[in-house]
């Protein structure tokens, strides 16, 4: 699901990383609407973070209140972290975008925006006996308002190739 002030869009997706192109693709496939595309990258020697998706106006248009930068803010911090996660799986943990902690059987990852008043977290849930997690949400909120943007994802199946 896809949650935009309130507003809920129910998906299907397939991701895939290209590690060796420094990015990471999410095709979406909305009911009765199409398909969408999300691609993030960013440049290790510089950790610049750059994104490309085909539907931001259409959330703009749709979504009245909706703010450009805090979509935009969205899909950076969505960029940083898959940076911070393929980091950590190579063994690195130093200078990392997000705090990391463990709740739960959780993994959860937040980052404060000062400079926004926002606050990220992306969660980690319902690891399966596959050696996966099942579920991992991202969200963008202030305080305790519900969040401005949110992606649940539900992973049904994991066909990650060994290296």
């Amino acid at each position: 699901r896809l949650m935009v002030n309130g507003q809920k869009y129910v998906f299907s997706y397939e991701s895939a990383l290209r590690k060796n192109e420094n990015s990471w693709v999410t095709a979406f496939n909305f009911p009765l609407y199409g398909e969408e595309f999300v691609q993030l990258e960013w440049r290790p020697d510089s950790k610049k973070f750059f994104h490309q998706f085909s539907f931001e106006n259409k959330i703009l248009k749709q979504q009245k209140g909706v703010s450009p930068e805090e979509l935009e803010t969205f899909f950076q911090i969505w960029a940083k972290f898959i940076y911070d996660v393929i980091q950590m799986k190579d063994g690195v943990n130093k200078g990392l975008s997000f705090k990391w902690s463990i709740e739960k059987r959780s993994l959860i990852a937040t980052k404060r925006l000062e400079n926004l008043d926002l606050d990220a977290t992306i969660s980690f849930k319902n690891i399966l006996a596959a050696g996966y997690f099942g579920r991992y949400d991202i969200a963008m909120r202030r305080g305790d308002q519900e969040p401005t943007f949110k992606i649940e994802s539900i992973v049904r199946k994991c066909l990650e190739k060994p290296e």
